[in-house]
């Protein structure tokens, strides 16, 4: 059984708030693409996980959400930053690259990107079992406002993040009562990313996306004792006063 969920912060007002939505639902069947091939082309359920990876590989698959929904995207693409690379040199403007350009037939989005790596487990404190997460996501943030306020209709910063528990809390968790107790923890660790996450998002539109494609098997798991469940994406809209 898997764990899928979509959250939004202050999108009511968001014009295209059903083309965000539409863009997290791809995002979700890009990484069963991935785990179904994997799986055909290897005859094991579930040896390999695109979230294991890095930065680039995290936005190849958003990439790839939005080719499933017909649309159009390019990564790492040339373009026209605002700032100075350097904060001695006199310049308003520079030459630099973008993460992500998706284009539907209607609206754009530009995206810069971050890639975060979240110990989650029993021995992480529970307040800061997000700390690394909004670590990145300031840091995208800080990139995403960097891009011209005409590189796109819209401009997000992306966090990808992979959270992930030792081998030993793993059974743990099966131990503890209830149907499904590893995908209990994992919601309620969720829940406290989002609650976090609406106390800071200063009226900000913020999307959310968790996907655990099945944390009772044990089988998505790394080599070196720890286990890489699933996968959570944040999407924050950077508005042109900003």
């Amino acid at each position: 059984m898997s764990f899928f969920k979509v959250d939004g912060l202050n999108t009511d007002s968001f014009a295209h708030d059903e083309t965000m939505r539409a863009l997290l639902q791809g995002w979700k069947k890009a990484i069963d693409r991935y785990l179904s091939n994997v799986e055909k082309a290897t005859g094991e359920s579930c040896c390999d996980a695109p979230w294991w990876y890095n930065e680039r590989t995290s936005i190849s698959v958003l990439a790839g959400a939005a080719w499933i929904n017909q649309w159009s995207a390019l990564e790492e693409y040339s373009t026209t930053k605002r700032g100075a690379p350097d904060e001695n040199l006199e310049k308003s403007h520079r030459t630099g690259r973008a993460d992500l350009m998706v284009q539907t037939s209607e609206v754009s989005f530009a995206f810069e990107a971050k890639q975060a790596w979240q110990r989650i487990g029993t021995r992480t404190v529970e307040g800061a079992r997000s700390k690394n997460i909004f670590k990145k996501k300031d840091s995208a943030w800080k990139d995403v406002k960097e891009l011209s306020v005409r590189e796109a209709d819209y401009r997000f910063s992306a966090t990808f993040a992979s959270p992930s528990f030792p081998d030993s809390d793993f059974l743990k968790f099966l131990e503890m009562p209830g149907k499904k107790p590893v995908t209990a923890y994992i919601k309620s660790w969720y829940e406290e990313l989002l609650e976090q996450l609406s106390n800071q998002t200063r009226g900000r539109t913020h999307y959310l996306a968790a996907y655990f494609p099945d944390p009772e098997s044990g089988l998505v798991t790394s080599n070196h004792g720890f286990h890489y469940p699933g996968a959570v994406l944040i999407l924050e809209q950077c508005q042109k006063g900003n």
